[in-house]
């Protein structure tokens, strides 16, 4: 670990031991699982490394899941001997100046061992685990709950869905990045956002906390709005003709297209599908909640992918970049697509949440490996701290997927 005393400095440090083009090598990493490094020449004068991860797509034992808050990738990997891929997910609730802690961090739609956590506020691409293999398509964020008992019909409230319960979550935030002479931009959340708007017709909101058993309970009623979206699960707006003056349980039957019965085990919102004609258009980038510097711009990031082959395997591939630099500043959502269908035919697949968050851990032999953002830095959190430099850890996420 090491520490210094300002960005500048901190990154001038990195810069020399991260801005490298890795070696080739194939790997055998158990069960048919196998790691292949590559560097890619970008043209002029910048390059790529390539991580990937592939396996036999009805093989490696995938898993979703959601964190209770933030945890580090590469620690995952390290407390569970069983695993031998765990990278970063889907997209989470990200702030540098801390003004309010959600109790759900994964944004948009978050199911893990077949119950949810996270309802989606609109609709959007999702990688989920069905049967023992991952599957990728658009999730409507809409489907079927009932409240005390009756059936309801409910959908997002960012969503165009007409249903009889409009629900808010933690993708329901507005994030803004505004300028810090110290670090370049920080990520500051629009209080105002964390609360529901003003009711003036015969609705309620409610304000639900879900219990181990999957079913979310009613605490918090507000015929005017006002309700604190962040301190529960989800807020729901009803009829009042659907409440009765009383705090309702709530239990969820479908999302989308997911019955909640099991049978998918798990599922998260991510980015836009590899076949997408032009992803400086896709809403992800209209997103509030990620920021005001919209992630699927054909700009160069750090970026993840997930996607089947037509041979029958699964890959998940971390094209590597850091910021600012002006050889290795990572890939644009076309160029990631051109390098895997460059070699590969796609079958299918979508993008993870992509920039600083790309992290890949990989059990080798005995010894756990840290892959993509090696240069991150811990920014201090209060006056007199210093800029830590964390290669293996990097930053923590609220969502994973898991190979065994």
């Amino acid at each position: 670990m090491y520490s210094f005393e300002s960005n500048q400095v901190a990154s001038e440090f990195v810069r020399s031991r991260v801005d490298v083009p890795a070696v080739t090598r194939s790997e055998l990493i158990g069960n048919d699982m196998r790691l292949e490094v590559a560097s890619y020449d970008l043209g002029g004068g910048k390059f790529t490394n390539s991580y990937d991860i592939s396996f036999l797509s009805e093989s490696g034992q995938p898993n979703i899941e959601i964190s209770q808050g933030l945890a580090s990738v590469f620690e995952r990997a390290r407390e569970d001997p069983s695993l031998r891929v765990v990278t970063g997910a889907g997209f989470f609730f990200l702030v540098d100046q801390v003004n309010a802690v959600p109790r759900q961090y994964a944004l948009n739609l978050a199911l893990q061992d077949g119950q949810l956590h996270s309802f989606p506020v609109a609709d959007r691409e999702s990688v989920f685990v069905e049967k023992g293999r991952m599957s990728y398509e658009r999730i409507e964020a809409l489907g079927a709950l009932s409240l005390n008992g009756v059936e309801l019909s409910w959908s997002g409230a960012l969503s165009e869905h007409d249903t009889d319960v409009r629900v808010f979550s933690n993708g329901s935030s507005v994030i803004t990045h505004v300028r810090n002479d110290e670090t370049g931009s920080m990520r500051v959340l629009d209080d105002s956002s964390r609360y529901t708007p003003e009711i003036d017709d015969d609705y309620v909101d409610v304000g639900l906390i879900r219990r181990e058993d999957g079913v979310f309970v009613g605490v918090t009623t507000s015929a005017s709005g006002g309700v604190d979206i962040l301190t529960h699960d989800v807020v729901l707006r009803a009829h009042e003709r659907y409440i009765h003056g009383e705090i309702p349980d709530m239990r969820v039957h479908t999302v989308g297209r997911i019955a909640l019965d099991g049978a998918v085990q798990g599922a998260i919102s991510v980015g836009p599908m590899l076949d997408e004609k032009n992803f400086s258009l896709h809403s992800i980038n209209n997103d509030k909640s990620l920021g005001s510097r919209p992630p699927f711009l054909e700009v160069p990031l750090a970026r993840t992918v997930v996607y089947d082959t037509d041979d029958g395997h699964t890959h998940i591939r971390l094209f590597d970049g850091r910021p600012g630099s002006p050889i290795f500043p990572g890939v644009t959502p076309q160029q990631a697509v051109d390098l895997i269908g460059g070699k590969e035919v796609i079958a299918t697949g979508c993008f993870l949440d992509p920039g600083q968050t790309a992290k890949l851990a990989v059990k080798e032999t005995d010894e756990v490996m840290s892959y993509g953002n090696t240069h991150y830095l811990q920014w201090p959190q209060l006056p007199g701290e210093k800029f830590v430099w964390t290669p293996q850890h990097g930053r923590q996420v609220a969502s994973m997927i898991t190979l065994r």
